[in-house]
């Protein structure tokens, strides 16, 4: 039985105050420099710094504005202009209200921390959705700059650098708050499978690391009743989440696909007609790929959360068949069985868009239909 890979740091009191992780603060104050503020997160921050902060957030909304107003005729870019202001706004009025579930999303985490503990280290998926938000504000940086050194591309005015960017820090917040979850159930999995009575996991894996002794992990956090509670939390977390995140997930789905479907509307007309440089229109490319490729990341992410509790009912089916609990052990694990079956730990946004890996690829097939339906309608209206 392969022993999953949980890194936690040492034990910690109960009187601790609740824990930010660094990459959420690292994330919370790149989109402040954009006018988003969730600095009460963050917690101890001076009232004046938050005063200043929506103040700064209020000028951020007029800048925005001004853009919009001054790309108002720049043909295709204007409807992408306009999307990447709407979704901004969304953004900026949205997190006043979603700000107090975040915060109980991670007050619910510091919770299951003190139950067990312990905390998780920094994961290789939050380091790596970190990552590739830089790559991507990088990637953007130089779409936006090239044309002004290629005389062949088209330019994109800076002024609206500032768009895509909110929109990938949005994305991949997203995805690093469904990250948190992930260390956390594999904890959950690893109390499941040390309760086996054929685990080699013990030989491999010293619970000394998570801040408990031997004796005490197998008398309380191996015991079903605890793992239920632990999974509860869980669920609990996780409802924080979705209703912090699911209508800005929403929006910029749907933001997404109307900027990609008109780029790629304005790309193929322009293939078609050949009126203009295929030079012109790599800008164009360039730029939908920007607004694709980040919503890969909550969907890998929520993927891997729903793959960690498929892992959970695994383990819970071993145990049953083992034929080795006492009656109410039993009656538990089969509950929490059923309830690992009706609470998987995922969503779809309107029961219609699953956020899992299978989501780019539904957005990609349903991208072509509308794109040759369009062209239908203009071959129509302009045979």
């Amino acid at each position: 039985m392969t022993p999953p890979s949980v890194l936690v740091n040492t034990y910690f009191s109960a009187s601790d105050k609740p824990y930010i992780d660094p990459i959420s603060k690292v994330f919370i104050l790149g989109q402040l420099a954009y006018g988003i503020i969730r600095l009460p997160l963050i917690g101890d921050v001076h009232v004046g710094f938050i005063v200043l902060a929506a103040i700064y957030s209020l000028l951020a909304a007029s800048y925005y504005s001004g853009v919009a107003y001054m790309l108002r005729n720049a043909y295709v870019l204007n409807i992408v202009i306009f999307i990447f202001y709407f979704q901004c706004v969304f953004f900026m009025l949205f997190n006043v209200v979603s700000m107090k579930r975040l915060n109980r999303y991670y007050n619910e985490l510091n919770v299951f921390d003190k139950e067990v503990g312990c905390r998780p280290k920094i994961g290789k998926g939050s380091i790596r959705n970190l990552i590739a938000t830089v790559l991507m504000i990088l990637y953007n940086v130089i779409l936006f700059a090239l044309p002004y050194a290629v005389a062949a591309l088209e330019n994109l005015e800076l002024w609206m650098l500032p768009f895509p960017i909110i929109h990938i820090l949005e994305v991949h917040f997203c995805g690093h708050l469904l990250s948190l979850l992930i260390p956390r159930l594999r904890l959950i999995n690893y109390y499941m499978e040390l309760s086996l009575s054929n685990s080699k996991i013990s030989k491999t894996l010293n619970i000394e690391k998570f801040g408990y002794s031997k004796a005490d992990s197998n008398k309380t956090l191996c015991k079903m009743e605890k793992v239920m509670n632990l999974y509860h939390n869980m669920i609990k977390s996780y409802n924080y989440l979705i209703e912090a995140v699911k209508w800005q997930l929403l929006v910029t789905i749907v933001s997404a696909f109307l900027n990609i479907l008109s780029c790629c509307y304005r790309v193929s007309l322009t293939i078609i007609k050949e009126d203009v440089p295929l030079t012109f229109m790599i800008t164009y490319v360039g730029l939908l790929a920007g607004i694709m490729l980040p919503l890969f990341s909550p969907c890998m992410l929520g993927d891997q959360v729903h793959d960690e509790v498929r892992r959970l009912r695994e383990l819970l089916a071993s145990r049953l068949y083992e034929n080795q609990l006492d009656k109410s052990s039993r009656g538990m694990a089969r509950a929490l069985l059923a309830w690992t079956e009706t609470r998987d730990l995922s969503f779809s946004l309107l029961r219609m868009l699953d956020i899992d890996i299978s989501l780019p690829f539904k957005f990609v097939g349903l991208l072509v239909t509308y794109l040759i339906i369009l062209l239908q309608f203009q071959k129509v209206i302009n045979p």
